[in-house]
């Protein structure tokens, strides 16, 4: 960026790119194919959807493994920094890459890695313990644009959770923790281990606490931003993303209140649907006007 100024980055480009490394654990296209100095020639007998896999894998781990100087409690770094977000770690990334190491055979242990330290930024957070997770975490030293140094992990020295402040990633996102009560859902029915039910239940509870609504329209909404503020707006995509974590909660704890919740979740999901369209609308900002403008894909697609 020597010699021209930074770019601008709105708030709502950064929220809406945030997919990061994570997704191409799921597709093994894109950047992943650059991982690591690999060939791009697939081995004799390997399938082309087998070497992606395994570039996607090798991507994965490099991102995770970015600053091993600054301890074993990591996250993984969403970009390689085209973005120019530095070490930011996004939490939907971090629970993507977790259900993308779980789906590896040999992926269990980074995946554990990940979870615990999800859990770790829950118990640690420099504000809150309330079960909430930040949007993003830094995991790495940088220097900022304003030319301060950043020298901490994701741990910082006083032993807290190194939240993205610089960049206003303080905020916390119903469907953020959703994907992250999702994973951590997945690591407790593959390993046994209850810390990672207990922290999906919490992410469960501060949804239900801090979400919950009673407009017309009912559904959980966005969640809160940095000042710790509810944000008005009731996402159909968040409350898509809450069906499967309030169902996977009621199947590992046995208890009924998570099925009524995720009927809460789904009555919403449906008074968003558009039978003459054949698609679903995005949501709404007060909870009583469904919006109609304009019509995203990734709602379908959730």
């Amino acid at each position: 960026m020597t010699g021209s100024p930074r770019p601008p980055l709105s708030r709502r480009t950064l929220i809406g790119t945030g997919l990061g490394v994570a997704a191409l654990a799921a597709t093994g296209t894109g950047t992943a194919q650059a991982a690591g100095g690999m060939s791009g020639a697939p081995a004799p007998g390997a399938t082309a959807g087998g070497q992606a896999t395994r570039r996607a894998q090798a991507f994965l781990a490099a991102a995770m493994d970015a600053y091993p100087d600054h301890g074993t409690i990591r996250l993984t770094q969403s970009y390689t920094d085209q973005a120019g977000l530095f070490s930011t770690a996004f939490t939907y990334d971090n629970a993507l890459a977790v259900l993308a190491h779980l789906a590896c055979p040999a992926g269990g242990s980074r995946a554990a890695a990940l979870g615990n330290a999800l859990l770790y930024a829950q118990t640690h957070d420099p504000a809150y313990d309330d079960g909430r997770l930040r949007q993003a975490y830094n995991v790495g030293p940088y220097t900022f644009y304003d030319g301060s140094p950043q020298p901490d992990g994701f741990v910082r020295a006083d032993g807290t959770a190194n939240v993205g402040t610089q960049f206003g990633f303080t905020g916390t996102a119903v469907g953020d923790m959703a994907w992250a009560g999702i994973a951590l859902c997945a690591l407790a029915g593959r390993t046994g281990e209850r810390r990672f039910l207990t922290g999906a239940v919490r992410i469960g509870e501060w949804i239900e606490r801090v979400g919950r609504t009673d407009e017309p329209l009912g559904g959980y909404k966005f969640g809160v931003n940095g000042a710790n503020e509810k944000l008005p707006f009731t996402s159909t995509e968040h409350n898509t993303d809450l069906v499967g974590l309030f169902g996977r909660l009621a199947r590992l704890t046995g208890d009924g209140v998570w099925r009524e919740r995720r009927a809460r979740a789904r009555a919403f999901v449906e008074k968003m649907w558009e039978p003459s369209g054949g698609f679903f609308y995005t949501g709404t900002n007060d909870g009583v006007t469904v919006n109609k403008s304009p019509i995203p894909e990734d709602t379908q697609t959730w």
